[in-house]
């Protein structure tokens, strides 16, 4: 099973929405894909439409069930996904001291070509575990400067867990995420991609659609799937559809 994660270094990158979005393309060109939420905060969850599963994920980790007993069905043919909720709060200083219990979960797991995982802002020991159960980083960013400064020490952290605890671990790409036609956003776009090659041809474009969606609960390509925003979603998806 392909495992792709979505991790950022700092909140506000997209994260959550791209996770989402990715997830939905791949499942519609066809794909059976298994969405993981692992933020507390449950921001994937919610954009599926789904409520958020208070201790189901947590109990997994402390070795107290099986993952495959949490996948519920979403609004998106071929797409199930596994909510996140409060109680992953409680396990964060015991994966401090066991990051690859994930990792131990998701052995064996089948039924799914494709597993997104939407990890937690910034890197603290929950996506620590995501990035040690291995697998492909896309790393998403708004043109700004900040976030554009916030890659390098991310790429370090994940460098890390893949010398210590995932040698499958690599970062695949990076997403420009709420893209605008403004001087400042094409200036570090233009860095971006000197900085950084894997950046993604395609750009995921500001746009209204995308919050009417999140706020709906249902994937832009759902919820409008006329929309440019829809369009820039199928790109990214067809774009890393193949490992």
């Amino acid at each position: 099973m392909r495992r792709i994660i979505l991790a950022a270094a700092k909140g506000g990158a997209g994260k959550s929405t791209v996770a989402v979005n990715l997830a939905a393309g791949l499942a519609l060109s066809g794909k059976r894909v298994l969405f993981l939420d692992l933020d507390p905060y449950a921001g994937g969850t919610y954009g599926l439409g789904l409520q958020p599963d208070e201790d189901g994920l947590a109990d997994v980790l402390d070795r107290r069930g099986q993952l495959v007993t949490l996948a519920r069905e979403t609004g998106v043919r071929g797409l199930a996904a596994i909510a996140a909720g409060v109680g992953l709060f409680g396990i964060v200083k015991r994966l401090e001291s066991a990051p690859l219990r994930l990792r131990e979960a998701l052995h064996g797991l089948r039924g799914w070509d494709v597993l997104v995982t939407d990890t937690p802002p910034a890197v603290g020991p929950l996506s620590v575990a995501a990035l040690a159960a291995g697998g492909e980083v896309l790393v998403p960013f708004t043109p700004s400067v900040p976030d554009l400064a916030s890659v390098a020490p991310f790429l370090g952290e994940a460098a890390t867990v893949r010398e210590r605890l995932a040698r499958d671990l690599r970062v695949r790409a990076f997403v420009p995420v709420r893209v605008t036609r403004t001087r400042i956003a094409a200036e570090v776009l233009a860095a971006a991609r000197t900085q950084y090659p894997e950046t993604t041809r395609t750009e995921i474009r500001q746009a209204a659609a995308v919050v009417e969606a999140t706020a709906a609960g249902q994937p832009v390509a759902v919820y409008a799937p006329g929309s440019p925003a829809a369009e820039d979603f199928r790109d990214l998806a067809r774009e890393l559809k193949e490992e």
